[in-house]
């Protein structure tokens, strides 16, 4: 009976083999661990293994990792190759990423149409910073032509997701009147909300537009900021606008 068992414990074995292929997600967390703790020789060891096992997110950290030199040897251009992966597997961060590395020929030959592209990618997704620098190219004419209805259109959407470089250059096209009606009230609000999260340019914008400010248009802009933000405080806290700080990599 011994033997019998043995032998149906074998065939059960056979009929089902152990699995072989590391959980990509887990080894994913295990190199975030590592790279947290300052291992990136692990780091890299379990990015690569979620990587290779189709992990977007394992391959934008293998990428990282390869770009800067960490647990690994530095290569840029395998680097790029690792991104491209990430990117083609629509991960909103890795788009952005590689619309960064084709605007500066990080690893690839500059190409500012090939970076409007993925860069439309992640911004269609939502990704605030890959909106503002849409909004940066439209308004500059990079890698297509000059529209500033376009560039309003996109620095909204970033505006509106609290990024203070992109409420500050809404108010220069408001305070312009580029791609819109000139409008000074509206363009000293944009300025005041992005001061009020230390935007050191909006601050010195606001200060020389209420040099030309009737007391009344002061007061006008004022109330709409305090409405502005005031709403967005209101909001429930899954559905707020992050108020972000820092300056994106593109500038105006």
């Amino acid at each position: 009976m011994k033997r019998l068992r043995v032998a149906v414990v074998v065939v059960m074995v056979g009929l089902f083999p152990m699995p072989t292929h590391a959980d990509p997600q887990v080894e994913y967390r295990l190199a975030k661990t590592a790279w947290a703790a300052g291992d990136f020789q692990d780091a890299a060891r379990f990015a690569r293994n979620a990587a290779e096992e189709g992990s977007p997110e394992g391959q934008l950290l293998l990428s990282v990792m390869y770009t800067h030199g960490k647990g690994v040897s530095k290569d840029v251009k395998q680097g790029v190759q690792w991104l491209r992966k990430a990117a083609d597997h629509g991960l909103a961060e890795a788009e952005y990423a590689l619309g960064s590395t084709h605007f500066y020929g990080k690893g690839v030959p500059k190409d500012e149409r090939e970076a409007l592209a993925w860069y439309r990618r992640a911004a269609d997704k939502g990704h605030v910073t890959a909106q503002f620098n849409l909004g940066v190219m439209y308004a500059q004419g990079f890698g297509v032509a000059q529209d500033y209805a376009s560039a309003v259109e996109w620095y909204r959407k970033a505006a509106v997701q609290g990024l203070p470089a992109a409420q500050n250059n809404l108010g220069v096209i408001y305070d312009q009147g580029r791609g819109v009606k000139a409008d000074p009230i509206e363009a000293h609000k944009w300025f005041n909300i992005a001061a009020s999260s230390g935007y050191s340019d909006a601050r010195a914008n606001r200060e020389n537009l209420e040099k030309h400010l009737t007391a009344v248009q002061l007061a006008q802009a004022q109330e709409a900021a305090r409405q502005w933000m005031q709403t967005v405080q209101s909001q429930p806290a899954a559905d707020r606008p992050p108020l972000l700080t820092g300056r994106p990599r593109t500038d105006r």
